[in-house]
This record gives structure tokens, sequence and C-alpha cells, in this order.
């Protein structure tokens, strides 16, 4: 093409040929929002988000941020759900879990989160 000869290697592959090669079966392509509103509950929180994961599930989890602010996080990223964790809910052993889209939200057992899915 003219110029000068330079070394290089290149590499190519099409989108639909790489989906071929991951295993990954995601059954949302929106993610959920856990929302820690007590710093100290944060490993319930994580506990929370990696159950989620493990059901091919896409999660969002900010550490150390202010309710308000992961909150506004959530609905930028577009998730369809938000779970918020508090002293109440970790004692209870419940989430609240909040539809982003219709705004319903209801306290529901940890054993049955994942069934709302």
């Amino acid at each position: 093409m003219g110029g000068d000869d330079v070394a290089g290697v290149g590499f190519a592959a099409g989108m639909e040929r790489l989906s071929l090669l991951t295993n990954a079966n995601l059954k949302r392509t929106r993610p959920i929002a856990v929302i820690n509103m007590e710093a100290k509950n944060i490993i319930y929180a994580m506990k929370i988000a990696q159950a989620i994961r493990k059901n091919n599930i896409s999660v969002l989890l900010d550490y150390n941020i202010k309710f308000e602010k992961a909150l506004k996080n959530a609905l930028k990223d577009n998730a369809s759900h938000a779970i918020f964790i508090g002293d109440e809910e970790v004692s209870s052993e419940t989430v609240k879990l909040k539809n982003l889209d219709t705004r319903f939200e209801e306290i529901i057992k940890i054993n049955d989160l994942l069934e709302r899915f």
C-alpha cells in the first residue's frame, strides 16, 4: 500500500463466532442492583450478589457509597430491579426488592429471591 514495511500481527473474529465460544447463558440483559444501606452489612450484600451471579444474572454492587448515589447509579445503568439491604433486612434474612420500572416494592425472604428472576 505504499510506504515503509512495518512488522505487525493482526487478528479478527466475527461477533457471531465469539458468541459461540462462550458458555454464558445470561437470563437477563438488564442488571440487578444490590444497594447496601449500611457499610457493616457489606458481606451480606456480597453474598446476595454472588448468589444472583451464580444464576447468570448481571449484578451491580457499589461499595462504600451513599444510598442516593447507589440508586442513581442503578437507574443510570438501566437496572431492572434494586435490592435494598439494611440492618432490619439482615436480622430478618430478607431483602427489599423494588422493580425500577413499575416502582413496586416488596419484602421477601432470601430463599425466595432467585425465584423472582
